[in-house]
Formats: C-alpha cells, structure tokens, sequence
C-alpha cells in the first residue's frame, strides 16, 4: 500500500506491541521501534517480528515521519520535553496514547514546529491476551494534520474514531475504566462472594461466565432497561437487607456503590425502602 507515512513507535510494550504488528501488517509503514535501554530487546524482537530497525531512545534519530509514544502517562511530559531538545520537529507528527490526558502533554514538541494529537484506544491490553484492534474504538484530539494521520492508519486496523475534546479526556477515560478494571473489580469481588458462599471451586467461574455472558449479550441486544433483573427491579428489600447483612465491609461498601448507581439509572421499584435499606440518607 503506498502512502506518506512512516512510524516510529516508542515504547515495545503492550500497546506499542499490537500496534507495530497490526500496523506492519495492514499499512507497511512501521520503520522503528524506540526503547530505554533497559526495554532494548523487546524492541529488537518486535522490531526483528515486523521486519523494522530497533534503536534505544538516547541515539534515535526521530526521523520518521509520525513518531508515536506508547508509554506511561507519567513519563510523557519529560519525554515530550526531551525530544524536543533533541532536534527541529517542523513538518513531523507526534502522537501519544494517553486516555486521560490531552495533546497539550506534547507542547514542547508542538512549540518546535510538530502536530501533536492523542490517540487513545478504548481496548484493554493483558499482558497474556492478544488484543486485536479492528473494531475497537479510537478517541481524537489535538492539531489536524496529527488527526488526519492518526484517521489514516485507524482506519487501515479497521478501527473506528472519533475527535474528543481536550477537556472531556478525563470523563472519557473515567468511562473506560468502568469498562474494564472496574467491571473486573465488580467480577473478582463476586468472585470471593461466591466462594464464601460454597459455591465448588471447578463451577465457581462456569457459574460466573455464563451469567456474565448472558448479561452483556442482553444489554447490547435489548438495553439496559430490558435487561435489568433481580431484587432491585423487583423491590425485594427484604433480600436487599439480607445481602447488606451477609456481606462484609468492602462487599457491602462495593454493593452499595452500585445499587446507588441502580436507583440513578435504572428501573428499580420501592426506591425509597431500598434508599433505606443501603443506608442512604434522603437528600
């Protein structure tokens, strides 16, 4: 495939990992794979894997057209700080993947003549998993020519996008962490309820997928409304005690937390008694 990219990734792990090898595939425009010098074989790896040169961040020449850095949100201000006492950046692209933090993290970069964007992926990256990113939906901010070149090679990963504004950043990354450690949270805390229940240690996650599978499937299917079950649709507060009483201290303050968000958003009957029974104060 032609085009006039040509990308540097920064950071072997796991984001840099998936995006070098789904970019390679898909585009052919990853020429370089940067690490610290601690991190320097993984980079040769991923960059032996994708057929790119590997360099560690002090010799780099940061050439490349479209230089994008996968790494801790705590070290991008000093990176960006860094490379932009490193040489003129006027005509490049800089790209970070930041959820919570916008393009003004790249400012000395932007002040040196580059366009700066974050481009952030709603996608969970385990260390054991491999993560595909066709599909997966990619949030857009900062100066137009970095979002143009961030469109360009979503859309080559068949990803989805979309331009976020710079002062929404930490609402949407909030959202994202509901969506994935804060749903494990919700799992492995019923997880340990479950097996303070007796429930057998070899049905303990059977149980737990087949509830959870059925649960999503009917919330993207028919909504959340449609799908809402259980003692809090019903008004079953005498259940709802019960359960306030069985658990312990983090269950119940986790247990809580939720049937509040419930009463919030969703159709639960007997509000009031519920409010009560968790302890609410009326407002």
């Amino acid at each position: 495939m032609e085009h006039a990219l040509d990308l540097c990734i920064v950071g072997p792990g796991r984001l840099g990992t998936a995006l070098a090898t789904q970019l390679q595939r898909v585009y052919d425009c990853v020429d370089t794979i940067v690490a610290r010098h601690s991190s320097i074989a993984k980079a040769i790896a991923l960059a032996e894997k994708v057929d790119a040169s590997a360099q560690e961040f002090d010799s780099a020449d940061f050439d490349q057209t479209v230089t994008w850095l996968c790494i801790p949100d705590t070290a991008l201000a000093s990176c960006a700080k860094t490379l932009a006492q490193r040489r003129e950046w006027r005509g490049k692209i800089v790209l970070h993947s930041s959820g919570a933090l916008s393009s003004d993290e790249l400012q000395p970069l932007r002040a040196k003549g580059a366009s700066v964007a974050s481009v952030h992926p709603m996608m969970t990256f385990a260390p054991e998993a491999t993560t595909q990113l066709a599909g997966v939906v990619f949030a857009l901010e900062g100066d137009p020519k970095a979002i143009e070149a961030a469109r360009r090679m979503v859309s080559a990963m068949q990803g989805n996008e979309f331009v976020i504004a710079k002062e929404n950043k930490v609402l949407y990354h909030a959202f994202g962490s509901f969506l994935a450690p804060l749903l494990l949270t919700t799992l492995i805390t019923a997880d340990k309820i479950g097996a303070q229940a007796g429930v057998p240690p070899k049905l303990l996650r059977a149980a737990m997928q087949r509830i959870v599978s059925q649960t999503v499937e009917n919330y993207f299917k028919l909504g959340a409304e449609a799908s809402f079950t259980g003692p809090f649709r019903r008004g079953d507060v005498a259940v709802i005690k019960k359960h306030m009483k069985a658990l312990d201290p983090v269950q119940r303050e986790a247990y809580v937390g939720l049937v509040k968000a419930a009463l919030a958003y969703l159709p639960v009957e007997k509000a009031d008694e519920i409010r009560a029974a968790i302890g609410e104060k009326e407002t």
